[in-house]
């Protein structure tokens, strides 16, 4: 196991140095906590003799229980704080069609983070509209948007976007355009 974990750190910093691919950080990393723990695991199990090697055995599982249960605490199956919108995406889709029906449209910009998710839904409830796409620059043409509201609130504002669904625990947003159809841009 400690030649697991030595080798695939090996390997992860010659891919830094030469190729610039960032080092395990975060999710990216927990693959070590459990190896790390059971490496630790094996070396405390040998037959402790004297009363010091006991007392150290002791301290050290009493250490690698308070790991485990930190480590199970911290797991969670709904989603990784990176991308905390991504657990509201299915709550948002049923808006999102809602909107779409109401509206007549059939395509749906949203963040990069979100199409593809929005996407797996789309095909989980077996629909074939709207169609979800990402852009390189959010267009001003779109009726309906699906955003995280902390890196497009310039953008909902400037185009007179109005909320239509907010998500719960995260920034995700649901923006439309007014009825009107127009954008203070083309306002004269």
């Amino acid at each position: 196991l400690v030649s697991i974990i030595s080798i695939a750190l090996m390997i992860h910093w010659i891919q830094f140095k030469l190729a610039r691919i960032p080092l395990p950080f975060e999710r990216t990393s927990i693959w070590i906590i459990p190896l790390a723990g059971i490496s630790i695991g094996l070396v405390l199990s040998v037959t402790s003799v004297g009363k010091v090697q006991k007392v150290v055995q002791a301290i050290g599982f009493g250490s690698l229980l308070v790991l485990g249960l930190c480590f199970l605490g911290e797991l969670r199956d709904s989603f990784f704080r990176e991308w905390r919108s991504q657990s509201e995406v299915r709550a948002a889709f049923t808006s999102i069609q809602d909107l779409c029906r109401q509206r007549h449209v059939t395509q749906v910009a949203s963040g990069f983070n979100l199409t593809s998710s929005l996407r797996f839904y789309k095909i989980f409830y077996n629909v074939s509209e709207p169609e979800f796409a990402n852009f390189d620059k959010m267009p001003s043409d779109k009726v309906v948007y699906v955003l995280e509201e902390s890196q497009f609130r310039d953008f909902i504002r400037d185009e007179g976007l109005q909320v239509a669904w907010r998500a719960g625990a995260s920034d995700l947003v649901v923006a439309v355009r007014p009825e009107s159809g127009k954008s203070p841009r083309a306002a004269p």
